[in-house]
């Protein structure tokens, strides 16, 4: 199997950095965004059938603006659709205005 990293870009941001190059949306509500890239995760599942997963990365914006259970359902469907690696290196891009010990437990 070969392996891959998956990037998982998180646009939302408490307030657009004027430094910040990448797509972002300030102020707005991330309601209904796990979702979303769960069934995207969910329609690649057959290209991603014959690659083992061995890094996860959550970039963007600030992705810890997500509550904690958004990014528990991602990860979840990651395991579920995909071949994550027991030992991958999973991260995730913080601020520490976003960061709670709920968040750094998942």
């Amino acid at each position: 199997m070969k392996n891959i990293g998956i990037y998982v870009h998180v646009p939302f941001c408490a307030q657009k950095c004027a430094y910040c190059d990448f797509y972002s949306l300030a102020g707005r509500d991330p309601a209904g965004y796990s979702k979303a890239i769960i069934n995207q995760i969910k329609s690649y599942r057959s290209i991603l059938a014959d690659k083992t997963v061995d890094t996860v990365f959550f970039g963007g914006g600030t992705p810890t603006i997500l509550p904690a259970s958004y990014i528990t359902e991602i990860m979840s469907a990651l395991c579920a659709y995909t071949n994550v690696s027991s030992d991958a290196e999973i991260t995730i891009e913080a601020n520490p205005g976003t960061i709670d010990g709920e968040k750094l437990s998942k």
